[in-house]
């Protein structure tokens, strides 16, 4: 029987999975410096070896990823529309 997550536990999941995510990209010696929002997406410029780079990610992508982020941590299929 399926049993609705509480918003603590969604949140809680949430905040735990990004707190790994952190700690996986400093394993690999990457490091986010630079981050802000745009017009476009969002941007956010790292350094990876020793080199620096910039990334984009577009708002459409960036809502694309959130729902089904929320979809997998509430249980309910969520749609964009």
């Amino acid at each position: 029987m399926y049993r609705k997550p509480n918003q603590d536990e969604v949140q809680n999941d949430m905040i735990s999975e990004h707190y790994g995510l952190k700690r996986r990209l400093k394993e690999r010696g990457i490091k986010l410096f630079s981050e802000k929002q745009t017009g476009t997406g969002i941007e956010a410029d790292y350094i990876c070896r020793g080199y620096r780079h910039h990334i984009t990610l577009l708002w459409g992508t960036v809502r694309s990823e959130a729902i089904k982020k929320a979809s997998y941590y509430t249980g309910f299929i969520l749609t964009g529309g």
